[in-house]
């Protein structure tokens, strides 16, 4: 039977990250407690640059505290992030920068932890997940019937209800 090459785009390697993250927020204002902290505004990007597959993002934590005077307040601080995902590579050995990256955001980021370290200072702890896929060109071999003489009626029988089953 005759042999046909079929080009296209297929995922070539995977990869995650799962990271925890704590960073420092300075506060002009007496902090006495935290009443809440909040990460909104999330935005990111993956490239491949250096044969490795980097994340950048960036985010804003909205911290709720009370201050000495039994008043409370909201700090508003933009954090910026870049981490490298963990690659699984299934069809080559090395990413190149011509390959496409998908990311997708398991676990939004979320403080899962603060702490009041002294009367100006409050230590969040921040959490997210992403997945990724890269894409890379391939080439598929199949076989073909060029004579119609050898295709039967089996070839032929559609299931109709496979989706459902």
């Amino acid at each position: 039977m005759p042999v046909r090459e079929i080009f296209t785009k297929a995922v070539i390697a995977k990869g995650n990250i799962e990271s925890t993250e704590s960073y420092k927020i300075q506060v002009d204002d007496y902090v006495a407690s935290v009443l809440g902290c909040w990460i909104v505004n999330h935005k990111y990007s993956a490239n491949i640059k250096d044969g490795k597959v980097h994340l950048n993002g960036s985010f804003d934590v909205n911290l709720w505290y009370a201050s000495k005077e039994d008043s409370s307040d909201v700090f508003l601080e933009k954090k910026e992030y870049e981490e490298e995902f963990t690659i699984t590579y299934m069809e080559v050995d090395s990413l190149l920068e011509s390959h496409n990256v998908s990311v997708a955001c398991l676990l939004q980021p979320h403080c899962s932890k603060a702490n009041v370290i002294n009367e100006h200072t409050v230590e969040i702890v921040v959490e997210k997940q992403f997945k990724c896929d890269v894409l890379g060109e391939v080439f598929l071999n199949i076989e073909t019937i060029v004579n119609t003489d050898e295709v039967t009626a089996v070839d032929f029988v559609i299931n109709q209800n496979f989706i459902k089953e």
